[in-house]
């Protein structure tokens, strides 16, 4: 199936919210490439894998299995994780 970007983005939006704004859509074609270059962005990506660029990172989705497999999201400068939260037990 040739999914077009539209098709992408309605698929990935049921499972994850999108920020508005622009959005970008490729396919993973050289996963050794990219593992080679960014080793534990893309630790769980394969081979025609889409990769959804927005304005907070990359969503990472395998359209095969209508799965989004991983979320990179770009962490604002000076943010730091709280660490007044619980952790589950």
């Amino acid at each position: 199936a040739n999914l077009k970007t539209e098709d992408i983005i309605k698929m990935v939006s049921r499972q994850i919210l999108l920020a508005d704004g622009e959005v970008t859509v490729a396919t993973v074609t050289n996963i050794d490439g990219l593992r080679t270059d960014y080793p534990e962005l893309f630790a769980y990506a394969k081979a025609g894998d889409k990769l959804i660029f927005y304005s907070l990172g990359i969503i990472i989705y395998d359209p095969v299995l209508d799965r989004v497999v991983d979320v990179i999201r770009r962490l604002p400068a000076n943010t730091t994780v709280p660490r007044n939260v619980t952790e589950e037990k």
